[in-house]
């Protein structure tokens, strides 16, 4: 994964709605109608945040029906983890390693 992929999925999780609707189908999939019951939200809003959800691949969707069932992208979150993993606890090829003339990399 690169960077502009983590910023991104940073972006889309950085709207609370969404980090709480991550948090809640962590466990099991769940489809449209519970989560419109769950967070009290017109269809358009859960739509809009679930396509945000979709584009950055931390959302996967599959209909069955009537019903859209969403489920966490557990491959995509692993990644992403790795790549936080590898910008805040080090390693030789850190963003922020000093450059030669003792500047940090990331200014």
């Amino acid at each position: 994964m690169q960077f502009e992929e983590a910023a991104e999925i940073l972006r889309v999780l950085a709207n609370p709605k969404r980090a709480q609707i991550v948090d809640v189908i962590s466990t099991e999939e769940m489809h449209a109608k519970e989560l419109l019951d769950y967070f009290q939200i017109s269809q358009p809003t859960l739509s809009h945040d679930m396509k945000q959800l979709q584009n950055a691949g931390i959302v996967n969707a599959r209909r069955a029906g009537r019903y859209i069932f969403y489920s966490l992208n557990q491959d995509r979150l692993r990644a992403f983890h790795s790549r936080l993993g590898e910008l805040f606890f080090a390693s030789k090829h850190g963003v922020a390693r000093p450059r030669r003339n003792g500047t940090s990399s990331s200014n």
